[in-house]
């Protein structure tokens, strides 16, 4: 007994132009999708760094309060003091009296 493949069908190997488009279409759709969503992680982050500068600001300040009993004039007394590693971005500090005030820049939102 012989076995083997009708001779009238052909067999398909490949894709056809149509399914490739599909898929082209398939994969420019979800990267399309996937820059979007990508798009404002900057933003986001920067909004991000700059309130966790300012949190970070306003404990070196209260903890040289607390230890010194006075308000550090400067960020550069917090850094010599040992209370900040260095000056942080987008936040600025100021004295008022016997207080500071720590006040973040527009990027904090």
């Amino acid at each position: 007994m012989f076995w083997s493949l009708p001779s009238s069908k052909k067999l398909n190997e490949g894709f056809i132009l149509i399914e490739l488009l599909v898929v082209v279409v398939l994969l420019g759709a979800l990267s399309a999708v996937t820059a979007l969503s990508v798009g404002g992680l900057t933003e986001r982050s920067k909004a991000a760094a700059c309130k966790a500068n300012l949190a970070t600001v306003n404990f070196a300040g209260q903890a040289y309060v607390a230890e010194t009993g006075t308000v550090a004039a400067t960020l550069d007394a917090l850094i010599a003091g040992g209370y900040l590693k260095s000056k942080p971005a987008n936040v600025a500090y100021t004295v008022n009296g016997d207080t500071f005030t720590a006040l973040g820049a527009a990027a904090c939102g």
